[in-house]
């Protein structure tokens, strides 16, 4: 079931998020691909991977600081992750997400030369901060 596994698929039938609600069946349907990288709870954080950075809600970069870390929900939770390609659509895009599409980032990290993703909701303040 996706409820017992860590990567932020089927998150909202944990307990913590379920709260009070019940739930009739929990049972889904999973279609895996080997080509999808697994991110949540699975990629560790490298200090000189040029690729995938992460920042403070400021901006800066803190990726030194976060080295050989494995990317959890605290992680996510207090840092944008900025993606950096030079042969992808040359556009700069900011994605807020939330935790349903935390189990589907690297399928967006391939897509564009610039990227900010950002778990929380939409905000004015983060554009102007990225633009």
């Amino acid at each position: 079931m996706l409820k017992t596994l860590p990567y932020g698929l089927g998150d909202l039938t944990w307990d913590t998020n379920l709260g009070y609600n019940l739930l009739e069946n929990n049972t889904d349907n999973f279609y895996f691909n080997d080509e999808i990288l697994w991110f949540l709870n699975i990629h560790i954080i490298q200090k000189n991977d040029n690729n995938i950075r992460f920042l403070d809600k400021t901006l800066n970069d803190i990726t030194h600081s976060l080295d050989n870390n494995v990317v959890g929900w605290d992680i996510l939770l207090q840092n944008i992750i900025y993606i950096k390609n030079t042969d992808k659509i040359n556009q700069k895009v900011i994605i807020f997400y939330g935790s349903s599409l935390s189990g589907i980032l690297p399928l967006y990290f391939e897509l564009f030369n610039e990227a900010y993703f950002i778990k929380e909701k939409y905000s004015n303040d983060c554009l102007d901060q990225t633009i």
